[in-house]
């Protein structure tokens, strides 16, 4: 299906149990989507005007509840967290997006010698740390102040960049072990 819906199904019988669609005009695929809670979200893009964003929906009311625009291409990952929700694009950047806050960020772009010139694969966040994998073989962890709010607007550089023979395509995340998946 190409109708830029999310779908949402009971794990025990396989049933829908809604479709979360937004009816706009030229609203992009969901490529990536995530839960928490009641929230949920998907993002994506628009190939043919270079922009990506994301929607989140309530999913015991079934209302929008946020849509943004913020990449300038395609959302490829997306994860809610306690202090907002964060995308990652193949633009090359990764954005917090604040809870509360829905106009201000804080970007990942890199500042060090290997930035994200090339897309962002995968992103998960754990509390105060984020980690991204990009084409260009690298992943990068980022450490993230406890006062966010503090920083927003600024660009931070990565803590750590762990390179590999490979392209990352996915990344996860528990206490101390970090996962990576690659082609």
């Amino acid at each position: 299906c190409d109708d830029a819906a999310v779908r949402v199904f009971t794990l025990s019988d396989g049933a829908l149990e809604c479709a979360l669609v937004v009816n706009l005009p030229g609203a992009s695929p969901i490529v990536c989507v995530d839960i928490r809670g009641d929230e949920v979200a998907g993002g994506g893009g628009d190939i043919t005007q270079a922009i990506g964003g994301f929607r989140v929906w309530d999913l015991s009311t079934r209302q929008l509840l946020a849509a943004r625009l913020g990449h300038a291409k395609a959302v490829t990952s997306i994860e809610i967290v306690e202090r907002g929700l964060w995308s990652a694009s193949a633009d090359g950047s990764a954005r917090l997006w604040m809870a509360g806050l829905p106009h201000l960020q804080i970007s990942l772009q890199s500042a060090c010698c290997l930035p994200h010139a090339r897309a962002v694969t995968s992103l998960r966040a754990c509390r105060d740390v984020a980690v991204t994998a990009c084409e260009d073989c690298a992943v990068r962890v980022w450490r993230l102040p406890p006062m966010l709010e503090q920083l927003l607007g600024w660009v931070l550089a990565p803590e750590r960049v762990l390179l590999h023979d490979y392209i990352s395509e996915a990344v996860a995340l528990r206490g101390n072990l970090l996962v990576c998946g690659g082609a």
